[in-house]
């Protein structure tokens, strides 16, 4: 124990991305469930697009709140 704790962004990031990459089954198990489902597998693509974007966004904005958090750059990458 060297007296150092985990960031609290490092929280944000692991639960954020846990919840946005678990968002992903969701629609498969959605169009597996429809008996038309092949007929609606646009939907299903351009549902992924947008979990895969916003899960992007989520990850670098919380990055770039995480970095100007600190006084100085030193003090972000050694956190």
């Amino acid at each position: 124990d060297n007296g150092r704790e985990v960031p609290g962004f490092v929280w944000g990031v692991v639960i954020s991305q846990v919840v946005l990459f678990s968002l992903f089954s969701f629609p498969q198990l959605i169009l597996l469930g429809l008996k038309s489902g092949p007929k609606y597998y646009w939907i299903g693509e351009a549902t992924y697009l947008i979990l895969s974007l916003s899960s992007k966004l989520c990850l670098g904005l919380l990055f770039i709140f995480a970095t100007f958090s600190f006084d100085r750059l030193e003090e972000s990458v050694t956190a």
